[in-house]
């Protein structure tokens, strides 16, 4: 009786699974797609007239790498706070009413995932603006003007 009324949280759980790990992949994505964006398209006038007025590309890349921390690290810390409330009672309520554990072992693979996906975006806009060549400013530009 008791695994016949877990089988909704063991198919919960794979479903969870493969939503977590969509969400993961878009999610990532589409961060390092705004980051890489933002420092190459966005604001490389920005990049080019702080280092031509002598900010280093070392500090130009904390710059960015807080930056980045600052966006990313509220939503991780809401996400695991959320998560932290709201998985006993979902836990329970998909159980039929019996009590779901949630194991330290978890709770840590959420939080290390969590800070190393921040890290990771923080490196790339370190890396980005590292990697950042003068000569982009001189160059020509497409853009029309009127």
């Amino acid at each position: 009786a008791y695994k016949k009324s877990i089988e909704p949280l063991d198919s919960a759980a794979s479903a969870a699974r493969i939503v977590l790990l969509a969400v993961t992949i878009v999610g990532g994505i589409a961060l390092l797609a705004l980051i890489v964006w933002a420092a190459v398209g966005g604001r490389r006038d920005e990049i080019g007239m702080a280092m031509i007025t002598g900010v280093t590309k070392g500090r130009l890349g904390w710059q960015f790498m807080l930056e980045t921390f600052m966006m990313t690290v509220p939503g991780w810390i809401i996400g695991l706070v959320a998560g932290a409330l709201l998985a006993k009672p979902i836990g329970t309520a998909w159980a039929g009413g019996q009590t779901v554990a949630i194991t330290s072992a978890s709770v840590w693979n959420v939080i290390w995932c969590g800070l190393g996906a921040c890290l990771a975006l923080g490196i790339v806009a370190f890396v980005r603006v590292a990697c950042f060549n003068l000569n982009q400013l001189f160059e020509e530009r497409s853009e029309v003007t009127a």
